[in-house]
Protein backbone atom coordinates (compact mmCIF):
# COMPACT_ATOMS: atom_id res chain seq x y z
CA UNK A 1 0.00 0.00 0.00
CA UNK A 2 2.58 2.40 1.07
CA UNK A 3 4.46 2.04 -2.34
CA UNK A 4 1.19 2.15 -4.28
CA UNK A 5 0.49 5.51 -2.44
CA UNK A 6 4.42 7.20 -3.65
CA UNK A 7 3.64 6.64 -6.67
CA UNK A 8 0.12 8.31 -6.42
CA UNK A 9 1.96 11.11 -5.42
CA UNK A 10 4.19 11.10 -8.11
CA UNK A 11 2.28 11.33 -10.52
CA UNK A 12 0.26 14.20 -9.41
CA UNK A 13 3.30 16.11 -9.23
CA UNK A 14 3.38 16.24 -5.41
CA UNK A 15 7.11 15.90 -5.43
CA UNK A 16 7.50 18.71 -8.05
CA UNK A 17 10.71 20.68 -6.21
CA UNK A 18 13.46 19.15 -8.80
CA UNK A 19 11.39 18.35 -11.42
CA UNK A 20 12.28 18.44 -15.12
CA UNK A 21 8.93 19.99 -15.60
CA UNK A 22 8.66 22.83 -13.12
CA UNK A 23 7.96 26.24 -14.78
CA UNK A 24 11.10 28.08 -14.50
CA UNK A 25 10.99 31.50 -13.75
CA UNK A 26 13.27 34.75 -13.40
CA UNK A 27 14.15 34.93 -9.66
CA UNK A 28 12.72 37.65 -7.66
CA UNK A 29 16.23 38.51 -6.09
CA UNK A 30 17.54 41.93 -4.50
CA UNK A 31 20.43 43.33 -2.78
CA UNK A 32 20.80 46.28 -0.34
CA UNK A 33 23.78 47.99 1.01
CA UNK A 34 24.48 50.51 3.76
CA UNK A 35 27.03 52.00 2.96
CA UNK A 36 29.38 51.44 -0.51
CA UNK A 37 32.51 53.71 1.04
CA UNK A 38 34.25 51.76 2.98
CA UNK A 39 38.32 51.46 4.81
CA UNK A 40 40.03 48.75 5.08
CA UNK A 41 38.68 45.97 8.03
CA UNK A 42 35.52 47.73 7.63
CA UNK A 43 32.38 45.58 7.73
CA UNK A 44 30.09 45.83 5.13
CA UNK A 45 26.75 43.83 5.00
CA UNK A 46 24.36 43.25 2.16
CA UNK A 47 20.81 41.98 2.94
CA UNK A 48 18.64 40.28 0.48
CA UNK A 49 15.42 39.40 -0.47
CA UNK A 50 13.07 37.96 -2.92
CA UNK A 51 13.94 34.06 -4.03
CA UNK A 52 15.87 32.09 -5.73
CA UNK A 53 16.69 28.72 -6.10
CA UNK A 54 20.56 29.20 -5.88
CA UNK A 55 22.58 32.35 -5.57
CA UNK A 56 26.30 32.72 -5.93
CA UNK A 57 28.47 35.84 -4.25
CA UNK A 58 31.67 37.33 -6.38
CA UNK A 59 33.21 40.02 -4.16
CA UNK A 60 35.80 41.22 -7.06
CA UNK A 61 38.49 41.01 -5.64
CA UNK A 62 41.24 38.63 -7.64
CA UNK A 63 40.03 34.96 -8.55
CA UNK A 64 36.61 36.17 -7.45
CA UNK A 65 35.60 38.06 -10.08
CA UNK A 66 32.13 37.83 -12.09
CA UNK A 67 33.66 39.03 -15.04
CA UNK A 68 35.92 36.50 -15.53
CA UNK A 69 33.87 33.51 -14.07
CA UNK A 70 34.50 31.15 -17.36
CA UNK A 71 38.06 32.94 -18.32
CA UNK A 72 39.94 30.15 -19.56
CA UNK A 73 42.92 31.68 -20.61
CA UNK A 74 45.05 35.16 -21.49
CA UNK A 75 47.35 36.47 -24.16
CA UNK A 76 49.85 38.43 -22.24
CA UNK A 77 51.67 38.72 -18.66
CA UNK A 78 54.17 37.99 -17.19
CA UNK A 79 55.12 33.84 -16.62
CA UNK A 80 56.39 33.44 -13.31
CA UNK A 81 57.59 30.06 -11.78
CA UNK A 82 58.80 29.51 -7.99
CA UNK A 83 59.61 26.50 -6.13
CA UNK A 84 61.75 25.32 -3.08
CA UNK A 85 64.41 22.50 -2.84
CA UNK A 86 66.69 20.91 -0.18
CA UNK A 87 69.57 18.81 -1.17
CA UNK A 88 71.10 16.67 1.20
CA UNK A 89 73.44 13.33 1.41
CA UNK A 90 76.41 13.41 -0.89
CA UNK A 91 79.49 15.78 -0.66
CA UNK A 92 81.30 15.59 -4.00
CA UNK A 93 78.13 15.51 -6.59
CA UNK A 94 77.53 18.65 -8.62
CA UNK A 95 74.95 19.88 -11.30
CA UNK A 96 72.50 16.25 -10.28
CA UNK A 97 69.39 18.68 -10.25
CA UNK A 98 68.46 20.37 -13.72
CA UNK A 99 65.17 22.18 -14.32
CA UNK A 100 64.05 21.83 -18.32
CA UNK A 101 61.25 23.29 -20.88
CA UNK A 102 60.21 21.44 -23.90
CA UNK A 103 57.42 22.00 -26.31
CA UNK A 104 58.39 19.31 -28.40
CA UNK A 105 57.95 16.46 -26.43
CA UNK A 106 55.06 14.27 -27.80
CA UNK A 107 53.53 13.59 -24.48
CA UNK A 108 54.76 9.83 -24.01
CA UNK A 109 56.24 9.06 -20.83
CA UNK A 110 59.08 6.49 -21.54
CA UNK A 111 62.66 6.47 -21.11
CA UNK A 112 63.12 6.70 -24.46
CA UNK A 113 61.02 9.49 -25.92
CA UNK A 114 61.37 11.91 -22.97
CA UNK A 115 65.65 12.16 -23.85
CA UNK A 116 65.06 12.04 -27.14
CA UNK A 117 62.67 15.58 -26.97
CA UNK A 118 64.49 18.90 -27.18
CA UNK A 119 64.76 20.62 -24.13
CA UNK A 120 65.79 24.04 -22.59
CA UNK A 121 68.26 23.97 -19.51
CA UNK A 122 66.80 26.62 -17.81
CA UNK A 123 68.65 25.34 -14.35
CA UNK A 124 69.96 28.93 -14.43
CA UNK A 125 67.48 30.73 -13.97
CA UNK A 126 66.53 29.47 -10.44
CA UNK A 127 68.37 29.06 -6.97
CA UNK A 128 68.59 25.38 -6.16
CA UNK A 129 69.49 24.44 -2.25
CA UNK A 130 73.15 23.77 -1.26
CA UNK A 131 72.33 22.31 2.04
CA UNK A 132 68.73 23.80 3.38
CA UNK A 133 65.45 24.96 2.40
CA UNK A 134 65.94 27.44 -0.08
CA UNK A 135 63.08 29.08 -2.44
CA UNK A 136 63.88 29.47 -6.37
CA UNK A 137 63.56 33.05 -6.73
CA UNK A 138 61.27 34.00 -9.49
CA UNK A 139 61.89 31.97 -12.65
CA UNK A 140 61.08 33.93 -15.74
CA UNK A 141 58.99 31.63 -18.30
CA UNK A 142 57.35 35.10 -20.31
CA UNK A 143 60.04 33.93 -23.44
CA UNK A 144 58.51 30.32 -23.59
CA UNK A 145 54.98 31.53 -24.00
CA UNK A 146 53.25 31.62 -27.14
CA UNK A 147 49.79 31.33 -28.20
CA UNK A 148 48.75 27.67 -29.08
CA UNK A 149 52.09 26.53 -28.01
CA UNK A 150 52.21 24.76 -24.62
CA UNK A 151 55.14 23.11 -23.02
CA UNK A 152 56.31 20.62 -20.20
CA UNK A 153 57.91 21.05 -17.53
CA UNK A 154 60.45 18.77 -16.20
CA UNK A 155 63.24 18.13 -13.23
CA UNK A 156 65.74 15.97 -14.36
CA UNK A 157 67.66 13.95 -11.50
CA UNK A 158 70.99 12.19 -12.52
CA UNK A 159 74.01 10.76 -10.51
CA UNK A 160 76.71 8.22 -11.08
CA UNK A 161 78.08 5.42 -9.28
CA UNK A 162 80.05 7.06 -6.62
CA UNK A 163 82.91 4.48 -3.90
CA UNK A 164 83.25 7.45 -1.23
CA UNK A 165 79.87 8.87 -1.12
CA UNK A 166 76.00 8.28 -0.83
CA UNK A 167 73.91 10.05 -3.68
CA UNK A 168 72.88 13.21 -3.35
CA UNK A 169 68.55 13.30 -2.20
CA UNK A 170 66.83 16.38 -3.65
CA UNK A 171 63.30 17.59 -2.24
CA UNK A 172 60.68 19.87 -4.16
CA UNK A 173 57.57 21.13 -3.02
CA UNK A 174 55.97 24.49 -3.40
CA UNK A 175 55.19 24.52 -7.01
CA UNK A 176 53.42 27.63 -8.05
CA UNK A 177 53.01 29.08 -11.88
CA UNK A 178 51.80 32.49 -12.17
CA UNK A 179 50.88 34.78 -14.56
CA UNK A 180 51.28 38.31 -13.64
CA UNK A 181 49.58 41.18 -15.93
CA UNK A 182 50.27 44.50 -16.03
CA UNK A 183 48.32 45.94 -13.30
CA UNK A 184 50.27 43.49 -11.25
CA UNK A 185 47.26 41.09 -10.89
CA UNK A 186 48.25 37.69 -10.52
CA UNK A 187 46.40 34.93 -12.19
CA UNK A 188 47.38 31.01 -11.64
CA UNK A 189 48.17 29.00 -14.40
CA UNK A 190 49.35 25.83 -12.14
CA UNK A 191 49.66 25.09 -8.89
CA UNK A 192 52.06 21.46 -7.50
CA UNK A 193 48.57 19.04 -8.04
CA UNK A 194 47.24 21.00 -11.02
CA UNK A 195 50.73 20.32 -12.95
CA UNK A 196 50.18 16.14 -12.48
CA UNK A 197 53.39 15.49 -12.13
CA UNK A 198 54.28 12.03 -14.11
CA UNK A 199 57.99 10.57 -12.94
CA UNK A 200 59.84 8.40 -16.05
CA UNK A 201 62.40 6.28 -15.18
CA UNK A 202 65.41 6.28 -17.74
CA UNK A 203 68.08 4.86 -15.47
CA UNK A 204 68.51 3.04 -12.42
CA UNK A 205 66.91 1.81 -9.46
CA UNK A 206 66.17 4.81 -7.48
CA UNK A 207 62.86 6.70 -8.49
CA UNK A 208 60.85 9.94 -7.94
CA UNK A 209 58.79 9.34 -4.50
CA UNK A 210 55.78 11.64 -5.21
CA UNK A 211 53.29 12.78 -2.42
CA UNK A 212 50.41 15.38 -2.42
CA UNK A 213 52.34 18.10 -1.57
CA UNK A 214 56.31 17.73 -2.92
CA UNK A 215 58.59 14.89 -4.13
CA UNK A 216 61.80 13.82 -3.47
CA UNK A 217 64.85 11.30 -5.14
CA UNK A 218 68.14 10.12 -4.73
CA UNK A 219 70.06 9.54 -1.18
CA UNK A 220 71.25 6.26 -2.51
CA UNK A 221 74.23 4.31 -0.84
CA UNK A 222 77.78 4.04 -1.67
CA UNK A 223 78.60 2.47 -4.40
CA UNK A 224 74.85 2.44 -5.53
CA UNK A 225 74.32 2.26 -9.52
CA UNK A 226 74.12 5.36 -11.69
CA UNK A 227 70.55 6.81 -11.90
CA UNK A 228 68.65 9.03 -14.20
CA UNK A 229 65.23 10.32 -13.64
CA UNK A 230 62.62 12.93 -14.18
CA UNK A 231 59.52 14.31 -13.43
CA UNK A 232 57.24 15.86 -15.78
CA UNK A 233 54.02 18.54 -15.91
CA UNK A 234 51.41 17.72 -17.79
CA UNK A 235 51.48 19.94 -21.15
CA UNK A 236 50.31 22.90 -20.11
CA UNK A 237 49.34 26.62 -21.97
CA UNK A 238 51.61 29.24 -19.96
CA UNK A 239 48.47 31.60 -20.83
CA UNK A 240 46.06 29.39 -19.27
CA UNK A 241 44.14 30.89 -15.91
CA UNK A 242 42.01 28.87 -13.62
CA UNK A 243 38.71 30.46 -13.73
CA UNK A 244 37.76 33.11 -10.88
CA UNK A 245 35.08 31.22 -8.57
CA UNK A 246 32.19 32.58 -6.39
CA UNK A 247 30.88 31.79 -3.28
CA UNK A 248 27.55 29.66 -2.84
CA UNK A 249 25.29 31.51 -0.21
CA UNK A 250 22.36 29.35 -1.33
CA UNK A 251 21.59 25.84 -2.38
CA UNK A 252 18.10 25.01 -3.70
CA UNK A 253 17.13 23.15 -0.54
CA UNK A 254 18.26 25.94 1.79
CA UNK A 255 16.56 29.46 2.71
CA UNK A 256 17.42 32.60 1.82
CA UNK A 257 19.99 34.30 4.16
CA UNK A 258 18.76 37.54 5.32
CA UNK A 259 22.55 39.04 5.16
CA UNK A 260 26.01 38.38 4.03
CA UNK A 261 28.41 40.44 6.25
CA UNK A 262 32.26 40.92 4.13
CA UNK A 263 35.28 41.99 5.20
CA UNK A 264 37.85 44.22 2.25
CA UNK A 265 41.27 43.82 3.15
CA UNK A 266 43.16 45.49 0.35
CA UNK A 267 42.06 49.10 -0.67
CA UNK A 268 40.55 49.61 -4.49
CA UNK A 269 36.98 49.87 -6.22
CA UNK A 270 35.17 46.20 -6.05
CA UNK A 271 32.51 45.44 -8.59
CA UNK A 272 30.32 43.04 -5.95
CA UNK A 273 28.49 40.45 -8.07
CA UNK A 274 25.52 38.39 -6.81
CA UNK A 275 23.91 35.90 -9.55
CA UNK A 276 21.02 34.37 -8.57
CA UNK A 277 19.58 31.35 -10.33
CA UNK A 278 16.44 29.52 -11.04
CA UNK A 279 16.92 26.55 -13.23
CA UNK A 280 15.86 22.80 -13.42
CA UNK A 281 17.53 19.96 -15.62
CA UNK A 282 16.26 21.72 -18.98
CA UNK A 283 16.25 25.11 -18.54
CA UNK A 284 17.88 28.00 -16.76
CA UNK A 285 17.28 32.02 -16.05
CA UNK A 286 19.20 34.07 -14.21
CA UNK A 287 19.97 37.38 -12.83
CA UNK A 288 22.85 39.92 -11.53
CA UNK A 289 23.28 42.49 -8.92
CA UNK A 290 26.43 44.47 -8.90
CA UNK A 291 27.00 46.75 -6.36
CA UNK A 292 30.51 48.95 -6.47
CA UNK A 293 32.39 49.57 -3.14
CA UNK A 294 35.15 51.72 -2.71
CA UNK A 295 37.53 50.83 0.05
CA UNK A 296 39.84 53.42 1.50
CA UNK A 297 43.24 52.71 2.98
Amino acid sequence: MKKLLIIALISTGFFTGCSKDRMVSTPDFNVSVANTKLKVGDTVRFSFSGKADFVTFYSGEAGKNFLFKNRESVDSGNIQLQFQTLRQNGTTQENTLKLLVSDNFDNTFDSLRVPAAIWTDITSRCVLSTGTTTASGIVDLTDFAKAKKPVHLAFKYSDTLNTVTTQRRWTINGFSLRNVLSDNTMLTVSDYAGARWRPVNVLGPVVWAVTTTQFSIGGAAINAPSNEDWIITRKIDLFEVKADIGVALKGYSENMPAKLDYVFKTPGSYEVVFEARNQNIKEEKSLVRRITITVAP
